[in-house]
């Protein structure tokens, strides 16, 4: 389940972080048809991920390294790559406060201690780059170019691998004791995170579906792809509700309580309400340089919701 609590700054203004494949942009939302851009700062992201602490951890696009930086002013406290300079991390996921597992290019899942980064686990169940994490209360899933997910306990057991796909699995959420896997192709498959036996397949996108989200309070699943759209669909019964069109591949989806955001390889980032569908608002704010990913980070020292 996705669950964004609503911050403000002092002022009384949520704000979000938005960075784009060339580096940050630090934004302040007045209200829903507002954006004005605050500060920003180059780090050629990929991903960023971040808790409480006043850090957030950021993988390099250029070389797949992995940093910690401060999340006010984007200055580097430390940086490692973690196996070596020929492995790169291809994705994060904060399973506990003193717990990161990170992804790799080599298809090792790295549990690493959040503060120290040091590497306290390899999983290595994969053969091919790991490119989507996601979790339960209970369970960790990876989703990789071999075209499998596997399963784990939090504390880094393996539990089961899924062979529901033919092509990579390109991103990954679970909800409800199921596991939604897009892959390649733009196939969603649709198993049961108990046994791993297919429950269903959701077929619409026509290239790489490239983010999964749930809304629990819709009871809907969005998904977005290079195919240009945005696909909404019924938890119900996983049929497709609707479909939304950008100019470009989308490559980003984030959501609040009352908004779902996209974001396309031009730069352009769309503002949707889940319920009527009507697109709220249009921000033009990396042009030309392209949105790599949007995602929820969390500071709850600062009062604020932060989006990468």
């Amino acid at each position: 389940r996705f669950v964004v609590p609503q911050f403000s700054e002092p002022g009384g203004s949520p704000a979000v972080f938005v960075p784009k494949l060339c580096g940050f942009a630090y934004r302040c939302i007045m209200d829903i048809t507002y954006v004005d851009c605050i500060a920003s700062f180059e780090c050629q992201a990929r991903q960023v991920c971040s808790s409480d602490s006043p850090n957030c951890w950021v993988i390099n696009e250029k070389d797949g390294s992995l940093a910690s930086r401060v999340c006010k002013t984007g200055v580097v406290s430390r940086q490692t790559t973690l196996r070596g300079p020929f492995s790169r991390c291809t994705t994060l996921l904060l399973v506990k406060p003193n717990s990161l597992w990170v992804g790799m290019d080599d298809g090792t899942v790295l549990v690493c201690d959040t503060y120290t980064l040091n590497i306290n686990l390899e999983l290595t169940h994969h053969r091919g780059a790991i490119l989507c994490l996601a979790q339960t209360p209970l369970h960790v899933f990876s989703g990789s170019t071999d075209t499998r997910v596997c399963q784990y306990t939090k504390n880094g057991e393996y539990v089961r691998h899924i062979l529901a796909h033919s092509y990579a699995v390109s991103s990954l959420i679970v909800f409800d004791d199921l596991v939604y896997s897009a892959d390649d192709e733009g196939s969603i498959m649709c198993t049961s995170s108990q046994n791993g036996s297919r429950v269903g397949e959701l077929h619409g996108h026509t290239q790489r579906v490239t983010n999964l989200l749930a809304l629990d309070k819709h009871n809907q699943l969005w998904s977005t792809s290079r195919d240009t759209t945005v696909r909404v669909w019924s938890l119900d019964d996983q049929t497709m509700t609707r479909t939304l069109h950008h100019k470009a591949a989308v490559t980003a989806l984030c959501a609040t309580e009352t908004t779902v955001w996209t974001g396309d390889d031009a730069g352009t980032i769309c503002l949707w309400d889940p319920t009527t569908f009507t697109r709220l608002n249009v921000i033009q704010s990396h042009k030309g340089n392209g949105v790599s990913q949007i995602a929820m980070l969390q500071r709850l020292k600062t009062d604020m919701v932060w989006t990468c």
